[in-house]
């Protein structure tokens, strides 16, 4: 039952109180809106590119972005999620550009290694098979990987100061030049090349756009070797963790992709990806809106040691993403198949309404498992988010092997939603255990106990 003010008390009830209605509307309105924009153009890219590219150029095109996903959790998840969770206190001490400065110096040698080595186990690869080394494709899956891991520490930058208006129209500018340079590409050629080219280009322009808009040292002389040593233990106490963390989260997330190339072709994964995006997007509209509002407040409540304050953030998290998730799924079931006949080309159109409503599913339960993850973070238990990530990646990879060999491209939706449940009933669990632990570790500490 709602208050009686109306939206917004029920706001305030939700956000906290010690934000003004105003201030809750702005941002949150800021923040909405950009996500709004950020679909829309996500939707509209979607027809425009399943016209340009076959089943199979596009199919070819999401294992390779999928590949390069998997290096950047792997090497750079490290770093920049030790960058946004310790960008708080820097900023205090009035150093937050060399914060971030020092993540891009330690994010660019890490692309360059991950990069030599990618090119030489290639042309390693190239010989053994006796395979034709594509030099250009090669290129652009290079640029596109560089360039995508210099604008996370960017765009990371403006949303751990809660620059939001700026953080949501830079989001919006990359979704607009990413679509728009990838169409052109197509246009020129439908050729998987072309597909990450454009994808590479949209991805240069932005963020020589966001460095403009918002300038950052590249590199930082200033950095003593103490605090260039100091930043590089958190990395290894607190990102190192996510190394591990990424392969499994790529299994958990993105395997069934790759099970559905394998059992039934290139065209199908064009077909499954086409269909996941929509219902995908659906879901993450809502709940990357939620989280560019809510993480900020909850890491630097835990910053400041007021873990009070970021349970009650916590819990106001997990009921908004309740609620509109809800909403958001019986919108998605109402309206699917008048969206799948306007977003989607004809050849993309067979069997996408079960599996945009099983991936929105999925998506609505993964935005509640994400909630918890952020609270395992913020109370620096990273490590134990590996566990509910083996579950989900042993679940997805089973699941789907089982589901797309009895139900076909279908299979892989319900593979995606059966796993996804499974991981945040495995994560719940875990975060439970760790606060328990917190708790009795606190009472064993306290002069009060």
């Amino acid at each position: 039952m709602l208050p009686k003010n109306g939206i917004a008390s029920w706001a305030k009830l939700i956000l906290g109180r010690a934000l003004r209605p105003g201030t809750v509307v702005r941002i949150g309105g800021t923040i909405v809106l950009g996500q709004i924009a950020v679909a829309l153009i996500g939707i509209v890219s979607i027809r425009l590119i399943t016209e340009l590219a076959p089943p199979s150029v596009f199919g070819n095109a999401n294992l390779i972005l999928t590949v390069l996903t998997l290096a950047t959790a792997l090497f750079i998840a490290p770093i920049t999620n030790t960058q946004l969770r310790y960008y708080t206190k820097p900023s205090e001490s009035g150093r937050p550009d060399g914060f971030a400065g020092e993540t891009l110096f330690f994010v660019l040698i890490a692309t360059v290694l991950v990069s030599a080595i990618a090119v030489s186990g290639y042309g390693i690869w190239c010989l053994i098979r006796g395979a034709k080394f594509e030099y250009v494709l090669l290129t652009w899956g290079i640029s596109l990987f560089c360039v995508t891991n210099a604008r996370n520490v960017v765009v990371n930058r403006l949303h751990a100061m809660r620059r939001f208006t700026l953080y949501s129209w830079v989001l919006v500018a990359e979704a607009l030049l990413i679509a728009m340079a990838t169409a052109t590409a197509l246009s020129v050629a439908a050729t998987t090349s072309a597909y990450i080219a454009g994808q590479a280009i949209g991805g240069i322009i932005l963020f020589c756009l966001a460095i403009w808009i918002a300038p950052l040292p590249l590199f930082r002389s200033k950095a003593s070797l103490l605090e260039r040593s100091d930043f590089a233990k958190r990395i290894w106490t607190y990102g190192a963790p996510f190394a591990p963390l990424g392969i499994l989260t790529w299994f958990a997330n993105l395997s069934d992709r790759y099970v559905v190339a394998y059992l039934l072709g290139a065209a199908f994964v064009g077909q499954y990806v086409a269909a996941f995006a929509i219902g995908s997007r659906g879901m993450g509209l809502t709940n990357s809106a939620l989280n560019s509002f809510f993480r900020p407040q909850l890491f630097d409540a835990e910053n400041h040691g007021n873990n009070a304050a970021a349970q009650k953030i916590f819990w106001r998290w997990i009921v908004s993403g309740i609620l509109v998730n809800a909403l958001t799924l019986v919108f998605l079931a109402a309206v699917s198949h008048f969206i799948i006949d306007h977003l989607l080309a004809p050849a993309y159109r067979i069997r996408a309404t079960p599996i945009v409503l099983w991936t929105a599913g999925a998506y609505a339960i993964y935005g509640l498992t994400q909630v918890c993850e952020t609270r395992l973070m913020s109370i620096d238990h990273s490590i134990q988010l590996i566990l509910p990530v083996i579950v989900g990646a042993v679940g997805d990879l089973g699941l789907s092997f089982l589901l797309v060999s009895t139900n076909g491209v279908v299979g892989a939706a319900q593979a995606a939603c059966g796993s996804f449940a499974l991981q945040f009933l495995a994560t719940g669990f875990v975060l439970a255990y760790a606060g328990r632990a917190r708790r009795l570790k606190h009472r064993r500490t306290s002069p009060y106990a």
